[in-house]
């Protein structure tokens, strides 16, 4: 008599309504808690133009990621082949395979020595 049986879990109540011995089992996250999200194997910061979003807790649930910027397929190379001085693919290296300024570019329509172009 008087006795209270197994409940359904409810999330961030610090209880164990369902009597299976653990605290809150089954809850994603705390409601109104946040966290950063992306990808993981990507270069943040620096010159990298990748940034990580936010995703928030919503009925216990995270919910989407948001604000997020993600790599290029390759770093960006203008027109001209110079690059931007950007990690937009954000692997760490700045214009790799774009020309670099220091490059000679060739002037006289014939490519002599170390010139490019």
């Amino acid at each position: 008599m008087g006795a209270i049986g197994p409940n359904p879990e409810v999330c961030n109540d610090e209880l164990d309504n369902d009597c299976d011995g653990v605290v809150d089992n089954g809850c994603e996250c705390k409601t109104g808690a946040a966290k950063d999200c992306g990808p993981e194997d990507v270069t943040i910061g620096g010159k990298s133009v990748c940034k990580y979003g936010k995703q928030k807790c919503v009925d216990n649930e995270w919910a989407v990621c948001e604000g997020m910027v993600l790599p290029f397929p390759s770093d960006l190379c203008g027109g001209d082949g110079y690059g931007n001085g950007l990690d937009d693919n954000c692997d760490g290296e700045v214009d790799e395979r774009c020309l670099k300024e220091s490059t000679i570019k060739c002037f006289n329509n014939e490519q002599d020595g170390d010139e490019e172009g």
